[in-house]
């Protein structure tokens, strides 16, 4: 053991000592080299380029992002003009449908572009119509959008290629019979110095508002899991354990487990 030891004490001093050799020898040309006017930069960690937004709250479930790639929009005008690896440019408006579940909550987008045009932006937004009425506004209004409603590179900023993040003041929960939803963007300068690639959404499930009177006799409405039982109810997923009641309290048998998840999933159909 002592051998051990003295061996494991032997080559950690080894590596120290070869440790203080490089940075030595590093110290050194940098030095040298320095004279002609060449320097040796160390290697730097640089942080990941997206950053998602996460918001998380009771009846949430984690953050999910879609992603509506350039390919998926549509220009409201002249067309496209350039495409480079994957990215349009067109000095044009585009829009592109959102297909989310009812009851998704979107909270923030993420506008994936380039811009080192001094006199050009790349802007993006996401808005909901009322469906089948064309007379009511869109929120925004995309008529009458403010700086406030819009994720924007900048018009005089040349910020280069990135991810531009805007949370929503306020979430919109997708409620697909009512409304119709779309990302739209615009690249104002027809060159390659601005383009688009991407947006990514960010949302979440949610259990659904609590209804006004109860289900189940012994579920009332201030049952701390009302909601969520009222959600399974509303569902489908359950009918409760007979003569109007919902037996919050009893054990559950791995056949009712697999009721349950096969109701909530909707296993299974073959392909």
């Amino acid at each position: 053991m002592r051998t051990t030891r003295n061996a494991f004490a032997e080559i950690c001093l080894l590596a120290r000592l070869f440790t203080l050799a490089i940075t030595t020898l590093l110290l050194f040309t940098n030095t040298v080299l320095a004279q002609f006017n060449i320097h040796i930069s160390q290697t730097v960690a640089t942080p990941p380029r997206y950053q998602p937004i996460d918001q998380k709250g009771f009846g949430l479930a984690g953050l999910n992002i879609k992603t509506i790639v350039a390919w998926d929009c549509l220009p409201t005008g002249g067309g496209i003009d350039t495409v480079e690896n994957t990215s349009i440019n067109s000095g044009d408006a585009f829009v592109c449908g959102i297909d989310l579940p009812s009851g998704a909550r979107i909270t923030a987008f993420s506008l994936e572009a380039c811009d080192s045009d001094p006199a050009g932006e790349v802007a993006g937004l996401v808005a909901s119509c009322p469906s089948p009425d064309n007379t009511q506004p869109c929120t925004p209004d995309v008529d009458a959008l403010l700086p406030a409603d819009v994720v924007s590179t900048g018009v005089t900023q040349t910020p280069g290629c990135g991810f531009y993040d805007f949370n929503l003041p306020t979430p919109i929960t997708i409620e697909n019979s009512a409304n119709t939803y779309f990302a739209a963007f615009l690249d104002d300068n027809p060159t390659p110095t601005t383009n688009f690639r991407a947006m990514r959404i960010h949302w979440q499930r949610q259990i659904s508002p609590a209804p006004v009177s109860a289900t189940f006799n012994d579920v009332p409405t201030t049952h701390p899991f009302f909601r969520s039982v009222e959600a399974m109810a509303a569902s489908g997923i359950t009918g409760g354990c007979g003569a109007g009641n919902y037996c919050p309290d009893d054990p559950l048998t791995r056949g009712q487990m697999a009721a349950f998840l096969a109701r909530a999933l909707g296993l299974h159909f073959s392909n």
